[in-house]
């Protein structure tokens, strides 16, 4: 008697797959860009000697009063490559089937990398209270963080940090940076909603332009993408790049001479460029390359306040 033995085989669905992908990275949205083809070279500013009040009264025929100002000052800047390289064998390409795609899971993971690295690297420079001024920042801590709902005061904060950068740079700052966290607290907080005259009718909390209009910044700016923080071989740790903070600050739509800014992204090529190679080790592999050439330059950390640990 001869069994037959019915082979069973779970077949992948092709239309449907689950990945994280981190989105709305805000690093590139923060720092207007500079194209330049040196990877260094010097940014141009000023110092603020023609703001120093005088008597500039000319009378009879002598001649004008003259002024020398030393009023010129430049910064260096040097870029980094950041470059990885990834390879699909001729193996991948035969085994991995829809929903997989062997070329485009190595390029678009590859991709992830380097922007986790730039929205981190940013994320950690901002968030650093040693690189600010003692008059542009400060430490929440207890009744003071904002998911104390009836104790903190976010609007006298604002207050205190659009008075700094004003103080300092003669610009007010136009944008708020926060994670979605700090958002969520911030929206539903009484006393803002009290200002815009809320109080007892929005209990869904306010809007990310109701809050810019409240802090008086031109727009608020929620971080949202997650690194996985854990050890190779531990269980995945999803956290948000950029921490429990509020960091207003200066931040053009683009460059321009003679403005204010707390920097730029000088960039050598547009971001992130991808390249594929057809290689023979292993024979009839492709090699997927892709790099990323820039500095996240701070030109002017007086362009910003950083309220640090505004929720617990």
């Amino acid at each position: 008697m001869v069994t037959q033995n019915n082979a069973l085989v779970s077949k992948l669905l092709t239309n449907v797959s689950n990945k994280f992908s981190p989105n709305n990275y805000i690093s590139e949205r923060i720092l207007p860009t500079i194209k330049v083809i040196q990877t260094s070279g010097k940014l141009g500013g000023y110092k603020n000697e023609h703001l120093r009040i005088g008597t500039y009264i000319h009378s009879g025929d002598g001649p004008y009063p003259k002024v020398k100002l030393n009023n010129r000052k430049d910064q260096d800047y040097s870029l980094d490559k950041h470059a990885l390289s990834g390879t699909v064998t001729e193996e991948d390409f035969k085994n991995v089937e829809a929903p997989f795609d062997a070329q485009k899971d190595e390029t678009d993971d590859l991709t992830d990398l380097l922007w986790i690295e730039k929205e981190f690297g940013l994320a950690t420079t901002l968030g650093d209270d040693t690189i600010y001024s003692s008059g542009h920042k400060v430490t929440l801590s207890g009744t003071d963080q904002y998911n104390d709902l009836a104790n903190s005061t976010p609007l006298t904060d604002a207050i205190a940090a659009r008075q700094a950068i004003a103080s300092d740079t003669g610009t007010r700052p136009n944008i708020a940076i926060m994670n979605m966290e700090v958002f969520e607290n911030l929206a539903i907080n009484p006393s803002i909603l009290d200002s815009l005259g809320y109080k007892d009718n929005r209990p869904g909390g306010l809007e990310m332009g109701e809050l810019a209009r409240a802090f008086k910044v031109d727009q608020i700016i929620i971080g949202e993408a997650r690194a996985n923080f854990a050890k190779q071989g531990q269980p995945d740790s999803l956290l948000p790049l950029w921490g429990k903070h509020v960091i207003f600050a200066v931040a053009p739509k683009s460059v321009a001479k003679r403005q204010v800014s707390l920097g730029y992204r000088i960039q050598t090529t547009t971001p992130r460029r991808v390249k594929v190679n057809n290689i023979d080790n292993p024979p009839n592999s492709i090699e997927v390359l892709i790099d990323d050439w820039y500095e996240q330059l701070i030109a002017n950390i007086d362009a910003a306040y950083l309220i640090k640990e505004a929720i617990a």
